[in-house]
């Protein structure tokens, strides 16, 4: 299994010298019980760090059954990445929880006999790497391609070394070879022009590449390019010594003007089109956002937009480039050099870059789309994976200029806090509840604490309604991680903003948004323990809301609620209706929604105290195969129900399908999961039990392993309310109800 996502680099010349040292480190040194072999490769941007190790790759393929390719410049591209090579691995499927998945392909990699390479492209973190690296393989190797030198340290690969600028000769090489006046051809002049490009731009590979679309795209000779460039210029004469310019301090004079020189070339709608793609992810940027920008009303009249498909051939001449699998196969999207990403943005005015932010966000606000939670929870996936990148690469340059330089920092805008918080709803469906918080928090820092009192651009009655939102979507988050105190004031101010537009007469809020923040409340309410006050909220709710509603969550969460407050009657008689009526509408087996799977938990809760524990372990398993559908496998829900299963099973002294196949896997997900750093109470609740299931089964050492994790997680959630020789009740009250 290859999983390369380039294809092998035909005009690639040069660096024999270091492929043969990347040859020696990774291949050749291997003896039997050797550990990982890794080898970092760093240098400054546009050195052709990733071009030479995509070389490695291709060339090398052969003696790695297992290559696998990740982009590591962020911990959740990293994930990603990790995630897509399980996928191509056959480990995992792309619906899986994406920490989970990348857990799965880490602990592959481990268990592979035969050689394996994986290859960390772009890294930004030692940090990170260390926690993704397979440390107990004993086939692998690892190969970095970072700017940092300390990447090569004993701390990280023991081993690295600095790329330098490209040999003169393999960069006239490297231009002729693309030329296709000179492609194949012995002529002396022509080296000699080729030769000033190499060193105008100092070996670097980057710099290179962009003279060569200049002179493609122009029609320029050498020697025409050549005089070209350097009229009207000053040029510095040894392009062996490092050279800053003032505005571009870290990279090549010449390198920068080059770049310069071939943004400017380009006419106006290619140049605006380069603009937008300098604010998104380098690594995959969509045709289908472009193709979405087509059908929006406010995009598709400009003129980018509607020529787009030239522009993009225009841009395609050393500017970006198209991705492709392995094969060659050529991918619906398009790359971009982070270092050409730069250029951009210190080429463009404030004043027109303004505009460039503000259409950058509308139009993956546009591909973002929009979708009914059960629908966006099915494709909550796919769109995380490719849209939230885009996002982020947005709000960091919105907070970087914000915070660095506020006088160039873009306006915010009502579509840029729409796209936030739509993105921190994908968070919300995905388990990435840091994320999301991370972005709520920017988008309600700049609509402040009174939206009607902010300075951003649109109507009161619009920032008002964008200000519930981002209290409904931060409710939602902190009521999933257990936080009811915080979760309760978002709701309550969700619903202070409802009235306040429905009694100016504004027609935004609805009755599925009052119904949301009455059912909110009442969840946040139950969590607190505070039932009856919670169970007159949900009473509230079901008045904007269809009768019998089978596909509402709060029809489920008072029959919860009635439950902790003892009305065990009146929770199971409602529970077995709606379960019923959803029979009647779905099948016997229905899958359609989580919602069902939350009707059979609480049902069988309810009858386990009332005492009718068959029924409730039969109602489980049907609440568990229900969420392994619907949540997926790694879902904390899934985890809560493996976790009840297990203790069905010990109850009935099935002890080791208790510890084996159930806690275990229980264990698993609260460990493995993208919100993993919330579970510790769900961690904590199971180790105790999976402690006593060892115990049971003579396993004593191991019971004491768990029994101490227990009690660690434990005394460190309790404080000073810790109290030794807990009961398992003590573990059930470190989790919410929800999850009991």
């Amino acid at each position: 299994c290859h999983y390369i996502p380039y294809p092998e680099n035909k005009f690639f010349q040069g660096r024999e010298d270091v492929l043969d040292v990347m040859k020696e480190r990774l291949i050749d040194s291997r003896t039997v019980g050797d550990g990982i072999l890794a080898f970092a490769l760093w240098g400054p941007p546009g050195q052709g760090k990733t071009q030479t190790a995509l070389r490695f790759a291709h060339e090398y393929r052969h003696d790695f059954p297992y290559i696998f390719w990740v982009t590591a410049d962020r911990e959740e591209k990293l994930l990603q990445g990790f995630q897509d090579c399980a996928v191509a691995a056959g480990q995992r499927s792309a619906a899986s929880d994406v920490r989970a998945a990348a857990e799965a392909f880490k602990t592959f990699l481990t268990s592979l006999a035969d050689r394996w390479l994986l290859i960390f492209d772009n890294a930004v973190s030692p940090h990170l790497i260390i926690d993704w690296w397979p440390i107990m393989s004993k086939t692998g190797a690892i190969l970095i391609t970072a700017r940092k030198q300390e990447f090569e340290t004993t701390n990280v690969a023991n081993g690295g070394l600095e790329l330098q600028k490209l040999p003169i000769d393999a960069g006239i090489d490297m231009i002729l070879e693309q030329i296709p006046a000179h492609a194949g051809k012995r002529d002396a002049d022509a080296r000699v022009e080729a030769q000033k490009i190499v060193e105008r731009v100092s070996g670097l590979p980057l710099g290179i590449q962009a003279a060569i679309g200049l002179i493609n795209q122009s029609g320029f000779t050498l020697k025409q390019y050549n005089r070209n460039y350097t009229d009207g210029r000053t040029f510095l004469k040894d392009t062996s010594k490092d050279h800053s310019h003032r505005n571009f301090a870290p990279y090549p004079r010449g390198l920068y003007e080059t770049l310069t020189d071939t943004i400017q070339y380009i006419d106006d709608n290619s140049r605006m089109l380069l603009e937008i793609f300098s604010l998104l992810d380098p690594d995959h940027i969509q045709d289908h956002i472009l193709e979405a920008a087509a059908k929006n009303k406010t995009l598709q009249g400009l003129d980018y937009i509607k020529r787009s498909d030239r522009c993009l051939k225009v841009l395609a001449n050393g500017l970006i480039a198209r991705n492709s699998d392995e094969g060659g196969q050529r991918l619906h999207s398009y790359h971009m050099h982070r270092l050409l990403q730069e250029c951009v943005k210190i080429n463009a005015k404030d004043q027109s870059f303004q505009e460039t932010f503000e259409q950058a966000v509308l139009v993956v606000y546009t591909a973002l789309g929009t979708s009914g939670f059960e629908a966006a929870l099915k494709t909550a996936p796919q769109r995380f994976k490719e849209y939230l990148p885009h996002v982020q690469v947005l709000h960091d340059f919105y907070q970087t200029r914000s915070s660095d330089d506020p006088s160039s920092a873009p306006a915010a805008t009502l579509h840029f806090i729409r796209l936030i918080r739509k993105s921190a709803s994908l968070c919300y469906k995905r388990g990435q509840f840091t994320i999301g918080l991370t972005l709520l928090t920017t988008a309600q820092d700049i609509l402040g604490i009174d939206p009607s009192q902010s300075q951003l651009p649109g109507k009161w009655s619009a920032k008002v309604l964008e200000a519930m939102r981002l209290h409904h979507q931060h409710a939602c988050i902190y009521s999933e991680i257990g936080d009811f105190e915080l979760s309760l004031s978002h709701w309550q101010a969700a619903k202070k903003h409802y009235e306040e537009l429905t009694a100016a007469g504004q027609t935004g809020p609805t009755d599925a948004d009052i119904e949301s923040y009455l059912g909110g409340i009442g969840n946040s309410l139950n969590g607190l323990g505070r039932n009856k006050e919670a169970i007159a909220n949900y009473l509230e709710a079901f008045k904007h809301a269809p009768v019998n509603d089978i596909t509402s969550p709060y029809e489920v969460n008072i029959c919860r609620t009635r439950w902790a407050d003892g009305q065990l009657e009146e929770a199971a008689s409602r529970l077995c209706e709606l379960i019923e009526l959803r029979k009647e509408a779905k099948g016997e087996d229905d899958t359609d929604s989580f919602v069902m799977g939350h009707m059979l938990y609480v049902l069988g809760n309810v009858r386990i105290s009332q005492n009718q524990l068959n029924e409730a372990y039969s109602i489980h398993k049907r609440a568990l195969k229900n969420w392994r559908v619907t949540y997926g496998d790694e879902h904390h829900k899934t985890g809560d129900a493996w976790h009840k299963k297990g203790w069905h099973e010990a109850r009935l002294r099935n002890f080791d399908v208790a510890n084996r196949a159930d806690l275990l896997k229980a264990l698993h997900v609260y460990q493995s999961g993208s919100d993993r750093q919330f579970r510790d109470g769900e961690v904590a609740r199971t180790s105790f039990k999976l402690a006593e299931v060892l115990e049971e089964l003579g396993d004593h050492s191991e019971a004491a392993k768990y029994r101490k994790q227990a009690d660690e997680l434990r005394r460190s959630r309790t404080g000073k309310a810790y109290t030794p020789n807990p009961s398992e009740s003590d573990y059930e009250e470190l989790v919410s109800l929800w999850a009991r």
